[in-house]
């Protein structure tokens, strides 16, 4: 063996530590976990937003985080929320770690292999050495191919990846400034239509509905017998109306700036099923706003004939 191929493999083998550290499969592995922490994030804001809204209809007005904290559901929901965060910024630190590892590295597996190949070049063919070549030639191939893979995820983070755990005061701060009640940016609009948020934010619609229509079956159900008790549920109904208006509000504008998007899905099945789904929160608001109107004129002309 020549000395030459002796000082590429000691070399080789000194930097394997760290070579299979930034495998591809450790960094699918690691995007996952970030997708799966940023969504686990998204979900508890979300049951946040939903205990700080419940701790409002408590009747605790301030907006110091230790105020209410004081509110079981709340400081409940922050905890949940808390840890989701520190989850995800260490999902994105290990992720940025073996980002850094794998272009650190990338000079020393270009080296080794510029020096392989030359030797490769070298050695006769079909002999011992040169099949030694060969080999650490496909390995250095193969490291060097994960580590553009992997050095190729720091331009595919999503803003929420890199910025979510970063920016988590912030969120909290707007949150408690806005009652829980954010608006999606126009950058933002699209990712309303993708099927997993979609879904999510389905499902709260159909509950905000639900919630309206128990409202005003309760209020005019007790409204000849106790005007007040129909007149808390038409605030309750009120508060929910808004709160569904408001979401509804942000489909329509994703449909809307997503119009020709939406045009161009070519699977026709899906496309007529997102515009299905979109058609029928703006139903259920329709109805939820006929249901409420109805309630509050019950009360008035009840308190008229009293």
């Amino acid at each position: 063996m020549s000395k030459e191929l002796q000082k590429l493999q000691a070399e080789y083998k000194k930097s394997l530590p760290a070579l299979k550290k930034t495998t591809k499969a450790d960094g699918e592995k690691l995007r996952k976990a970030m997708t799966v922490a940023l969504e686990k994030c998204w979900d508890a804001e979300d049951s946040l937003r939903e205990s700080l809204s419940k701790a409002r209809e408590a009747g605790i007005a301030s907006k110091k985080l230790a105020d209410l904290q004081k509110d079981k559901g709340f400081k409940a929901g922050l905890a949940v929320w808390q840890k989701a965060v520190t989850v995800q910024k260490a999902a994105l630190d290990e992720m940025m770690a073996l980002i850094e590892t794998a272009k650190s590295t990338s000079p020393l597996v270009a080296k080794l292999l510029s020096g392989a190949e030359k030797a490769g070049k070298a050695s006769a063919k079909g002999s011992p050495e040169k099949k030694e070549i060969d080999a650490l030639i496909a390995a250095l191939k193969a490291h060097q191919a994960d580590q553009k893979i992997i050095a190729g995820y720091a331009g595919k983070m999503k803003p929420g990846d890199k910025f979510y755990a970063v920016q988590s005061k912030k969120i909290l701060e707007k949150m408690l400034s806005e009652d829980g009640k954010a608006t999606t940016s126009e950058a933002d609009l699209p990712k309303l239509l993708e099927e997993k948020l979609l879904k999510r934010n389905s499902a709260k619609i159909q509950a905000l509905a639900g919630a309206v229509q128990e409202a005003h079956k309760a209020g005019m159900q007790g409204v000849a017998s106790d005007a007040k008790a129909a007149q808390t549920q038409a605030k309750v109904g009120a508060m929910k109306l808004k709160e569904l208006t408001k979401l509804v509000g942000e489909y329509q504008r994703a449909r809307k700036k997503c119009a020709k998007d939406i045009k161009e899905i070519e699977d026709a099945k899906a496309r007529k099923k997102l515009l299905a789904t979109l058609d029928t929160f703006d139903k259920l608001q329709s109805s939820c706003e006929a249901r409420l109107k109805e309630l509050l004129a019950e009360i008035k002309k009840t308190a008229a004939t009293a």
